[in-house]
């Protein structure tokens, strides 16, 4: 039988992002409003590790490991702005998705005299949430600008993976399943954009 105590794991992982967009603006007066939507491939990814005491045994150990990588962003935003001169100072907000991978292993002690049985298992799924920041837009040239901005993605889904194990002595089998639920993204990005 199965002896694995329930665990949470938090990982931290950074990488660059990279994409492109495409939007509509409408200005009155000093205002301006937009809708925007973009995609971006990334290497965002984190790796979290832990050992703990069984839960039969607890002179015997099991450990996990889990890593997890951020594939592409994409959105769907809202814009509102204020500009002067050659800037504009704006917020944004929306719906956002992402696709995501977790590689995992797990290694545990099952049953008697059965020691180090391990399983690992690569999962992908899309996550929904949503996205808001804000950012300063520089008119360069006639059609071109220049953008800096910061975007905060929260996907708070839940789904589960699970990992069976090989060697397990019960005829039902036995595992572990891994849960992912929260996933939280900070991205600062600069943009050249041209206007049609």
């Amino acid at each position: 039988m199965g002896d694995i105590t329930p665990q949470s794991l938090s990982a931290s992982g950074t990488g660059a992002v990279f994409g492109g967009q495409l939007g509509y603006n409408w200005q009155t007066g000093s205002w301006v409003l937009g809708v925007e939507g973009d995609f971006d491939g990334t290497g965002i990814s984190g790796t979290q590790k832990s050992v703990f005491a069984s839960l039969l045994t607890p002179s015997n150990t099991d450990g996990f490991t889990a890593t997890e990588k951020a594939n592409w962003l994409a959105s769907a935003r809202g814009r509102v702005g204020y500009t002067w001169g050659p800037g504009l100072l704006y917020a944004t907000g929306g719906g956002a998705w992402e696709s995501v991978t977790r590689n995992s292993m797990v290694s545990a002690n099952t049953g008697n005299n059965v020691f180090g049985d391990s399983a690992a298992g690569s999962f992908t799924t899309t996550k929904s949430g949503w996205v808001a920041g804000a950012g300063y837009e520089w008119m360069m040239a006639a059609n071109w600008t220049v953008r800096g901005e910061y975007l905060f993605y929260k996907f708070s889904n839940s789904d589960t993976d699970s990992l069976t194990l090989p060697n397990c002595p019960t005829p039902t089998g036995c595992g572990v399943n891994v849960s992912n639920s929260l996933n939280q993204i900070s991205v600062f990005r600069l943009g050249v954009n041209y206007r049609f």
